[in-house]
């Protein structure tokens, strides 16, 4: 309500001012905040004739599948006309069935929201164990970073060996290798290296006929030369790298006496420390990934072999859609009680008693209390992908094909990365369930005289204001009826044509 004479008045110049003068007032409906019941009736109606409509067409592609796959189905009908005086006529009819639905107030639940990870992931294990298939397909080299034959090495080769089942490898070249000789004075020799391997170091040691200063031996190995005394028997030398074969020379025994004289009683040992060569290593390398190579493949052949989808077609399956959803609300359900669990350790931590430890043995008396807290039947959930593909977790297709069959919703929960699934608590749980939430602990008694949270009082209050007059039951719109269509058939009992009429056609 505007006041008539004054009005809005509005002052330009700084500061600038607007004044108003009047009054204003709320009134607050009935059922204001609320959808009205024609409301509810419409949206209920839509939802259900989009249900109606998929189940229509799910009828007719069961029609279709029966001529498709060459399904023969034989309805023996005997028509008695022994007698007659005219002819008789049978006439067939699809028979509806038909629901009477309404919408009604279940009454203010608290809702309990769990994520769950990977869903499906134990039950296709399961599943897949039972058929006697690998959990996951095998993996390429390159996740276990071999990307080239560069990356095999002595110390991942053999675990990659046994993951692929491989048993013709060689063993990689040993890191280093001692070819020896022994002379005398006088003598030359050919010291042969073993193939694949170069001279990096090596040793040589005399052994004089005399323990005197006045002895030396002179020699020279490839290109490295040595000069030998009894005070020095011994000593190392840096080769060049040689392949295949090292040269050794001595010289004559010399002691240095007036006159000098020679003497042959003198042994020389010479020791070569070998170590691959860069071609070796590469040839090693080369073959052993090439033989990985092989058994990944060989591996991931026989693993498609033995899935019936690999092709990615789908496969009929026998389970009905019935079926499916019992196992998606029983797999969850298990899923969401491992996670009430797991709130306790991590609220509690891990025991350190010995086993059995306390909370092994009062585990059922949790998982009863689950139970009992949480109206399972109520359960909805919706499921979303991994941003992988979801391989490394078993959830190709070649894995859950024959599992899923053509039941779309089934083949979202076995590829499911997460699930989200909404609860309801029973109203004589509620505060049970928040008390556990918060302590991991059951509180005996009455729900009402549970503690509270300091953090969860605002939840209760909340409850407590919302619909306390009721609880479950109050009807929310006018009945309406819900035709579904079904493969069943019956002989009607008169022989009458039906008409043009709606009721008749039904």
């Amino acid at each position: 309500d505007y006041d008539k004479d004054k009005g809005f008045k509005t002052t330009y110049g700084p500061p600038s001012t607007v004044t108003f003068e009047g009054s204003w007032s709320v009134e607050k409906k009935e059922g204001d905040g609320e959808p009205a019941k024609d409301d509810v009736s419409r949206f209920a109606r839509n939802i259900l004739n989009r249900t109606v409509n998929r189940v229509s067409q799910q009828i007719h592609r069961v029609r279709l599948a029966s001529s498709t796959h060459e399904n023969e189905e034989t309805v023996v009908s005997v028509f008695d006309n022994v007698g007659g005086a005219s002819n008789i006529r049978g006439i067939y009819r699809w028979l509806n069935k038909v629901y009477r639905v309404s919408v009604v107030h279940y009454g203010t639940r608290l809702m309990i929201e769990f994520l769950l990870k990977d869903p499906a992931e134990r039950y296709i294990l399961k599943e897949l164990n039972l058929r006697g298939i690998n959990y996951a397909e095998p993996l390429p080299p390159e996740h276990f970073k071999i990307r080239s034959y560069t990356d095999v090495t002595p110390d991942n080769y053999p675990s990659l060996a046994a993951y692929y089942g491989v048993t013709e490898l060689e063993p990689p070249p040993l890191a280093t290798r001692i070819v020896s000789t022994v002379l005398t004075a006088n003598q030359t020799s050919q010291i042969s290296l073993p193939q694949g391997y170069q001279a990096e170091k090596a040793e040589v040691r005399a052994a004089f006929p005399e323990q005197t200063d006045q002895l030396t031996l002179n020699g020279l190995l490839g290109i490295q030369p040595f000069s030998l005394s009894a005070k020095e028997s011994g000593m190392a030398l840096a080769m060049n790298l040689e392949l295949e074969a090292v040269p050794v020379s001595l010289t004559s025994l010399v002691a240095f006496t007036s006159p000098p004289t020679v003497t042959g009683d003198c042994y020389l040992n010479v020791e070569i420390v070998c170590v691959p060569t860069v071609a070796e290593w590469e040839r090693w390398q080369i073959a052993t990934y090439g033989v990985l190579l092989k058994g990944y493949h060989r591996r991931k052949n026989a693993y498609y072999q033995r899935t019936p989808s690999r092709n990615g077609g789908a496969v009929a399956s026998a389970r009905s859609s019935l079926a499916c959803r019992r196992i998606e609300r029983s797999v969850l359900r298990k899923g969401c009680m491992g996670l009430l669990l797991a709130r306790r350790q991590g609220l509690v931590g891990t025991p350190t008693a010995p086993n059995p430890s306390l909370f092994s043995v009062n585990e059922p008396r949790y998982l009863q209390f689950f139970e009992n807290a949480f109206e399972w039947r109520e359960m909805t959930y919706d499921f979303s992908l991994d941003l992988d593909d979801g391989e490394a977790h078993g959830r190709s297709w070649a894995n859950i094909g024959d599992m899923a069959g053509d039941d779309e919703l089934f083949v979202r929960f076995l590829q499911a990365g997460q699930a989200r699934v909404m609860v309801p608590t029973s109203t004589e749980y509620t505060r049970k369930v928040l008390y556990y939430l918060s302590s991991a602990m059951i509180m005996p008694g009455a729900n009402d005289m549970t503690p509270v949270h300091y953090e969860n009082i605002s939840i209760v209050d909340e409850l407590q204001k919302i619909r306390t007059d009721s609880v479950g039951g109050d009807l929310e719109s006018a009945s309406w009826e819900v035709i579904v269509p079904t493969t069943m058939q019956v002989l009607q009992e008169s022989n009458e044509l039906p008409g043009d009429g709606i009721e008749d056609a039904q």
